[in-house]
């Protein structure tokens, strides 16, 4: 199937079969192929293309496309989010892909900066067996568990930078998930979750939510205030308690604040912005299909 996938694409785009593609060729054969994926109607088609974009994106990166203009053509398909300047810029890219049985399929990049105005290329290789959805896992690139990044932030203190991603996955049938996911990156290296957040729990790798899937929670910077804005999720009895597929938000809210070089929770917090209680709506690519 994978094959048939790629002479499809291949007729589609000639420039493929032996040709050097420009940057704009390589936008214009990514959005073709994430518009594919996403019309996909079999799980055979579904991977076999998300195994091909996974290829396609590599030798795109490796040509340029990671800081090119002709990036923005694929604003809005996919998670695109970049950040800082100079030696710390960094971009995260990635996407799903969801099956039949409603279990998702991951791919990504990091591009953290090389210092000499261009990046360097760390592959996210989804591992189905990884099971660091904990908020004490970790895991570096080659055992990634998959999600889509939808932002990712900067901080500081004393001078070095810390590299914070929000993220989604679309778990099952039963729960979605939110996860604030602090970055280790040495030397090209790159580790997810990473003990700066100060919780419930006291030290932890990362944050996780998990709740209903048919629930809307939010999980989104506030800048001025330097913080993380969360729902806060509570079982929809009190029997419930302890049963993720039946959380959802409480109307309370709580932030994850910047201090002193940790995420420190902080519960119970005031909302202003109105934006906060509004249904988020995510890319085209997040999007669930509903059973009928």
């Amino acid at each position: 199937m994978r094959t048939w996938t790629f002479l499809l694409l291949i007729a589609l785009h000639p420039s493929l079969s032996g040709q050097v593609l420009s940057l704009e060729g390589w936008a214009a054969l990514l959005k073709s192929g994430h518009a594919r994926l996403a019309a996909a109607q079999t799980d055979d088609v579904r991977t076999a293309l998300n195994d091909s974009l996974i290829d396609w994106w590599s030798e795109a990166l490796d040509a340029g496309l990671g800081r090119a203009p002709e990036l923005a053509a694929l604003n809005g398909v996919l998670a695109l989010p970049e950040v800082g300047r100079g030696d710390e810029w960094m971009r995260v890219i990635s996407w799903n892909v969801e099956l039949s049985d409603r279990t998702q399929r991951y791919g990504g990049f990091i591009l953290p900066s090389d210092g000499n105005g261009g990046y360097e290329v760390v592959p996210l290789v989804h591992d189905l067996r990884s099971d660091a959805w904990s908020n004490m896992g970790r895991c570096d690139a080659d055992h990634w568990p998959g999600a889509i990044y939808y932002d990712v932030l900067l901080t500081h203190h004393r001078n070095e930078p810390t590299y914070t991603l929000l993220g989604w996955d679309g778990g099952d049938a039963l729960v979605t998930r939110k996860v604030v996911e602090p970055l280790w990156m040495r030397r090209g290296r790159v580790r997810f979750g990473h003990r700066i957040i100060i919780g419930e729990e006291g030290l932890v790798n990362r944050l996780v939510l998990e709740f209903a899937d048919d629930a809307v929670v939010t999980v989104r910077y506030e800048e001025p205030q330097d913080r993380i804005v969360l729902d806060h999720l509570s079982p929809s009895a009190p029997h419930l308690k302890g049963s993720t597929a039946f959380y959802g938000p409480d109307m309370t809210y709580d932030a994850l604040v910047w201090t002193k070089g940790n995420w420190v929770l902080q519960p119970d917090v005031e909302v202003a912005d109105p934006n906060m209680r509004a249904p988020y709506n995510p890319p085209p690519n997040l999007r669930r299909r509903r059973r009928g």
